[in-house]
């Protein structure tokens, strides 16, 4: 599926079946809600064994991993923490 815009067309029962959690905020929210709902995203609601089920990297990382995954020699989760 190519992303045509924001509209997201499906139901949530294919993401509940895998076990998927969509976390994020509307952007049309006001500023401090978003900030609010990003520090949980990033704080309480990021997985405690996250480095285990996950490539985490930093933006710096980010363009080897971008043409890593477009060459399909990445598999997995990618989380790319904006902090490093």
């Amino acid at each position: 599926m190519l992303p045509g815009g924001a509209a997201l067309e499906t139901t949530v029962l294919p993401f509940i079946l895998r076990g998927i959690r969509l976390l994020g905020v509307n952007a049309n929210s006001p500023m401090p809600v978003r900030e609010i709902v990003w520090h949980k995203i990033a704080n309480a609601y990021r997985p405690k064994h996250l480095a285990q089920i996950a490539h985490v990297i930093g933006m710096e990382e980010l363009a080897f991993y971008l043409v890593r995954t477009l060459a399909g020699q990445i598999r997995g989760r990618t989380v790319i923490d904006m902090s490093k």
